[in-house]
């Protein structure tokens, strides 16, 4: 919840998250309740645990409403527009069941971690002269993951299985290829060695690559870190990378994992165009940093719960393709490592590094398996080092931590061929 006193807006958010793990003997769960949050833009502010948001509305109408600085019928639309939120406690249970079936379909020989996560996210804003703006953002997820111990080093196997509405859309199938695909997984890390040092051509699959644009672009274009780490005077039209690169932000759409559409702050979302040929074109900002650069706010204000702070936070990034079809890129490559999968990738927002530890990757041409394996290198180095992107795009989704919240996030991307990078051992 936000206040939108300067536009005389009424702004109401209503939030549930719950999570459960189950990893082989215990099942814990966190944020069993809603929250709903009202400041009515005057001071005035209520805050109430486990209510359906209607009835918090119905009550606030009721104390303030007819001698109140808040129209009665604004209260009303709010409260028609906002629903009643998420049923907590049918999530719980959809919650537990999901953890039953997918511990079925675990292999016994297995040290499984099955964690099963919702949240849900309603957003209203009134405004005596514009339309109403609605969201409801529904993202839901269950993570299996195997451990396994090659040369003696435990490493993690992961698959999950996400949908944009709550945990009883998450189909039974759904959980079995989840299940085939991370024992797949688990067998191939079982007989890999550590990443040896590396210097040389590395192509990325979809998925890695979503992860590296993820961070190289995306949370550096927001414009908290861009002031920091680029540009102090936020000037667009900087060249952060080859002309081949073109990125996107597109949590306007709705309908998907990370989907905003109406932010945190009551804004609407609309897509940006963060590299335009390798150029800067906009910036990802909440109204606070959307004063301090120039310029609207481009709907990007995010919370993970009330009281966090809003943040200019991406949602769903996607490098858009390139020309070359993968097995061209692959080609081009030749001897090169093929990175499957990062158990890790992060932007330190002090200097600007990218951090990328590889889960599995594997020589090209070869069957030589590994694990492990780090690159470390400045946003912009990382980038310039783009030399072929493929015209394979895939979506994938993912959990984003900003000092401290966790938000949804998806990444879209195609193989990427960088060269020359450099890959040093884990250890």
């Amino acid at each position: 919840m936000t206040p939108s006193s300067a536009q005389g807006a009424l702004l109401v958010t209503n939030r549930a998250q719950i999570a459960l793990e189950w990893n082989g003997t215990e099942t814990a769960q966190a944020d069993e309740v809603a929250r709903v949050a009202l400041r009515d833009g005057h001071g005035g502010s209520v805050v109430s645990t486990g209510a359906p948001l209607s009835a918090l509305l119905e009550r606030h109408a009721e104390e303030r409403g007819p001698r109140g600085r808040i129209d009665p019928t604004r209260l009303a639309d709010a409260r028609t527009l906002a629903g009643e939120g998420v049923d907590v406690q049918r999530e719980l249970a959809a919650a537990r069941r999901l953890l039953e079936v997918t511990r079925a379909l675990v292999p016994e020989r297995a040290r499984p971690s099955v964690v099963a996560q919702s949240s849900a996210v309603d957003v209203v804003s009134l405004s005596a002269h514009e339309a109403p703006r609605v969201a409801h953002r529904r993202n839901a997820r269950v993570s299996v993951i195997l451990q396994v111990e090659p040369t003696g080093e435990t490493v993690e196997a992961k698959a999950s299985v996400c949908v944009a509405g709550t945990l009883d859309a998450i189909e039974e199938s759904a959980l079995a290829d989840a299940v085939e695909i991370v024992t797949a997984r688990a067998d191939r890390l079982a007989h890999s060695t550590p990443t040896p040092a590396w210097d040389g051509n590395v192509v990325f699959s979809p998925e890695a690559a979503g992860i590296v644009v993820h961070e190289a672009v995306g949370h550096l274009l927001e414009a908290d870190n861009y002031v920091r780490l680029v540009q102090p005077e936020a000037e667009a039209r900087k060249r952060l990378a080859p002309p081949i690169v073109d990125v996107a932000e597109c949590a306007d759409e709705g309908g998907h994992w990370g989907s905003i559409v109406v932010d945190d702050e009551g804004i609407e979302t609309h897509e940006l165009r963060l590299l335009a040929e390798g150029r800067v074109g906009e910036l990802i900002t909440d109204t606070t940093w959307a004063a301090r650069v120039g310029g609207p706010s481009s709907g990007r204000g995010r919370r993970a719960w009330d009281p966090d702070p809003v943040l200019p936070r991406l949602s769903r990034i996607l490098l858009l393709p390139g020309d070359d079809h993968v097995d061209d890129v692959l080609a081009r490559a030749g001897d090169a490592l093929y990175v499957e999968s990062l158990a890790f990738g992060g932007l330190d927002a002090r200097t600007g590094t990218v951090k990328l530890i590889i889960r599995e990757a594997h020589r090209v041409g070869t069957d030589r398996r590994h694990f492990g394996g780090i690159v470390e290198e400045p946003a912009s180095t990382l980038l310039s080092t783009i030399t072929a992107l493929g015209s394979d795009v895939e979506w994938h989704q993912s959990l984003c931590l900003k000092r401290r919240q966790v938000t949804p996030a998806e990444n879209g991307a195609p193989t990427m061929l960088l060269s020359p990078l450099k890959v040093r051992p884990a250890r």
